[in-house]
């Protein structure tokens, strides 16, 4: 697990669906700030979880292809990420 320390001096929202700012929606784009990661062991397993539950994510490798990482939004906005190292 590795929780990020937001840095407010980036004028980011206070959360994906804050009132003070546009949404950010999409978690591709999901603000570095604006999460917490966990480290699954079976990662396609949880990746069709998600995708059972409609749960619209982003995917990426990391460029060594030993980390996989998928990006989504809790109900309540929160940005998580949940990635997997082979």
């Amino acid at each position: 697990m590795h929780i990020i320390h937001r840095n407010h001096s980036t004028n980011l929202p206070e959360s994906p669906y804050s009132a003070t700012s546009s949404a950010v929606k999409d978690p591709s784009h999901l603000p570095m700030g604006h999460h917490i990661c966990f480290s699954v062991s079976n990662f396609d397993s949880f990746l069709h979880s998600l995708k059972e539950k409609g749960i619209e994510t982003f995917q990426k490798t990391l460029p060594d292809g030993k980390v996989k990482q998928v990006f989504f939004f809790d109900p309540d906005g929160n940005g998580l990420e949940v990635a997997s190292r082979s």
